[in-house]
């Protein structure tokens, strides 16, 4: 197995027409490995450049999203808190990251979240300052 950063596993799920070497490079790798490990930051950074480099809407984005929990050959950190993140993400309106954040500070028996944005203080247990 191995590790990919965020680079990486973008040319590999996404056909980027500017970027054909690096598609080939990344799709030869992942024919040669049958195993990729992807850290918790690379699942947010994933999300960040499918937004604002490709301009994927949420639809799309939790498509890639169950995608990557759904296939095999992706290890991914924390994938029961991914998973939780992505249901809390297709039912509210913050941002992936968010979700995450919120995912991970209940699994740490957090009691609250505070926060500055008004809309992931919509989420309960996430509070204004």
């Amino acid at each position: 197995m191995i590790s990919l950063d965020t680079n990486v596993l973008i040319r590999i799920l996404v056909d980027d027409p500017d970027n054909s070497k690096q598609n080939i490079a990344a799709r030869t790798l992942a024919k040669k490995y049958k195993h990729f490990f992807i850290s918790q930051i690379v699942q947010v950074e994933l999300i960040w450049v499918l937004e604002r480099a490709y301009k994927f809407k949420k639809p799309t984005i939790k498509k890639v999203l169950r995608e990557l929990i759904d296939n095999t050959c992706f290890i991914l950190q924390r994938n029961d808190n991914l998973e939780q993140a992505l249901d809390l993400y297709g039912t509210v309106q913050a941002n992936f990251s968010d979700c995450l954040i919120y995912v991970e500070s209940i699994s740490h028996d957090a009691k609250s979240i505070m926060t500055f944005d008004k809309i992931f203080s919509k989420i309960p247990k996430v509070n204004i300052i």
